[in-house]
């Protein structure tokens, strides 16, 4: 389901299109008093939205993947509209033939349909099936033409069934001295003070998908840090303290 990025990612040439063309929707929006919907904007590029929310205010934008906590999602420009996002189930024909199959192998076999990854929303795995949004376009195609996923022939149909967790997770015990978002990347990743503050500086960091510059945030159960370049995790539960007053956290890193 979730997306990891580099820091080279925002210096590709869609990179630095994607503001340009984010203007141009939310002026089409704003001139013809219809809304106006980008595709699926990966996490960097969502993070790059929110940095310059503030120029798209007078288009009224507003974002949405399909379900809570999506990575990749859609702008809306102008007046509130449903978004055109779809959920497929892509499911084995046969369960017990059926050899088990991967994010990478499911996105792939997408892709070879000639769909764009920008049509294409968050991916999720769950009971042997993937689960899929999309933009509403070409949801009809993929139902249609995705017959197999590696060896295995599967069967798609959109569903309203809800959307299952991400994807597997690595939980981990750590003691910090406080819940300061740089005391808790520092522990995540094994990082000095100093490399923790130049992370900030130089914008690296998200707090819930959204740049986060604020060193000394408070961190608290259910908050998302990414670090580009290095991945991400989520606070899951805090503990008692130790006998050095320092606080027992677990952090769960995708797998």
């Amino acid at each position: 389901m979730l997306d990891s990025f580099s820091a080279a990612e925002y210096n590709t040439p869609v990179m630095q299109l994607l503001l340009p063309h984010l203007r141009d929707l939310a002026e089409r929006a704003y001139q013809s008093g219809r809304p106006v919907f980008s595709d699926f904007l990966s996490e960097s590029e969502c993070a790059e939205f929110y940095l310059h929310q503030r120029e798209f205010s007078y288009a009224q934008p507003a974002l949405w993947g399909g379900a809570e906590g999506c990575v990749r999602k859609i702008v809306r420009f102008g007046k509130e509209a449903p978004f055109p996002v779809r959920l497929v189930e892509i499911a084995p024909r046969q369960k017990k033939f059926a050899e088990n199959f991967g994010h990478r192998d499911v996105l792939g076999a997408l892709l070879s349909l000639g769909l764009e990854r920008s049509t294409l929303g968050d991916l999720a795995l769950s009971g042997g099936s993937a689960y899929c949004f999309c933009l509403d376009r070409v949801a009809p195609l993929l139902c249609e033409e995705l017959t197999r996923v590696r060896r295995t022939d599967v069967v798609c149909r959109e569903t309203d069934a809800p959307f299952p967790a991400a994807h597997e997770t690595q939980e981990r015990a750590v003691f910090l001295s406080s819940l300061r978002a740089d005391c808790v990347l520092a522990a995540a990743y094994g990082l000095s003070r100093a490399d923790t503050l130049a992370c900030f500086r130089e914008e690296r960091v998200l707090l819930n998908g959204r740049p986060c510059t604020e060193n000394a945030k408070e961190i608290k159960p259910g908050d998302c840090l990414t670090l580009r370049g290095r991945g991400k995790f989520t606070l899951v539960t805090l503990g008692g303290e130790s006998r050095k007053g320092r606080l027992r956290v677990t952090l769960s890193f995708p797998q």
